[in-house]
Order: structure tokens, then C-alpha cells, then sequence
């Protein structure tokens, strides 16, 4: 049998408020959001990290990074591409998936979204999008999907992707 202290009690409960505080805040945004975009009164303007070093991926939740981050690190490269060109390679549906139209699509979680949203907002450097290849020139994004769902809506041509240099050769026609 495990033992818990009052302490990690105290911990978890302590954590549990802190999630839902966050989680009503998000709610709110979320409102606050729609309710500008629907005003049309919604703008934002992405500011990508794009020196390597500075990225820290450990602020993103794909368990990618945490598998590849000495990778992404030591052994890939920031490079602009055309963003239509990237999501109609990586799905049969782009307008379904990363709909221009729609920031709220069914696939998007509204909370990821707004935090985002509000991420950008406060200024800060966005990682870009991280994209893949299986071997056989088909593209993967395998992280970012909340990132290019928000670039589409905002109708951006071109964003920076991060890949390894090994796949660069997938990607040529993507520019």
C-alpha cells in the first residue's frame, strides 16, 4: 500500500484549483474570441521563433518533441513554405481539417485554440509547426496543428516549418 502525505494532498488539491481556474479562463477567451471574430473585429499577428536554439520545446505537449528534441535541436532548420501547399500534401480534406473559414472547427479543441490565442497575443515567439516525412515523400505534420489552424484562418500565405535536414530534399516543391 502507498502512503500519501498531507503534503502531496495539499499538492494535488492546491494543482486541481490551478486547472480549473485555468480552465474557466480559457471558457471566458473562448467567448471573448468568437464574439470579436463574429464583430469581425479579430486580429492577430503571429511572431514565429525561428532561431533553433531559443526553441523550448518543452512548453509544447507532443510527446514528438520529447522523443526528437536533441534532433530538432542539433539537426533541422527553419524554412518558409507555402502553407496551402503543406496542408494539401499532409490531408485529403484541407478545407475539412484546417477550414479558412472556421477557427472553431470540430478537430480543434476550443481551450487549445484560445490559449493560442492568447499566447500570440501577449506577444510572444511561436515555434513553428514541425513537419515529417514517412520516407516516401508523403508529409506528416507531427506537431502544430492548433499553430496551422490558426495561420490558415488568418489566410497566411507562407509560415516557417521546422524539419531536419535529412527531409529537406521532401519539400522542394513546397516553397
Amino acid at each position: 500500500m502507498i502512503e500519501i502525505t498531507e503534503k502531496e494532498v495539499d499538492k494535488f488539491n492546491k494543482d486541481r484549483i490551478v486547472q480549473q481556474m485555468e480552465y474557466q479562463h480559457l471558457e471566458k477567451m473562448v467567448k471573448i474570441y468568437k464574439k470579436r471574430i463574429n464583430k469581425g473585429i479579430f486580429k492577430l499577428t503571429v511572431q514565429w521563433e525561428t532561431n533553433i536554439s531559443n526553441m523550448d520545446f518543452d512548453k509544447l505537449k507532443s510527446k514528438y518533441t520529447d522523443i526528437r528534441k536533441n534532433i530538432l535541436l542539433s539537426e533541422s532548420q527553419v524554412i518558409y513554405l507555402n502553407l496551402d501547399k503543406v496542408v494539401a500534401r499532409n490531408c485529403s480534406n484541407p478545407d475539412g481539417i484546417f477550414p479558412k473559414d472556421n477557427l472553431w472547427a470540430a478537430e480543434r479543441l476550443p481551450n487549445k485554440i484560445a490559449s493560442l490565442v492568447e499566447f500570440i497575443e501577449n506577444g510572444n515567439l511561436v515555434i513553428p509547426p514541425i513537419i515529417e516525412t514517412n520516407g516516401n515523400e508523403s508529409l506528416q505534420i507531427v506537431d502544430g496543428f492548433h499553430r496551422i489552424a490558426i495561420c490558415r484562418f488568418l489566410q497566411l500565405e507562407e509560415i516557417p516549418f521546422l524539419i531536419e535536414n535529412r527531409l529537406i530534399q521532401y519539400i522542394e516543391d513546397l516553397k
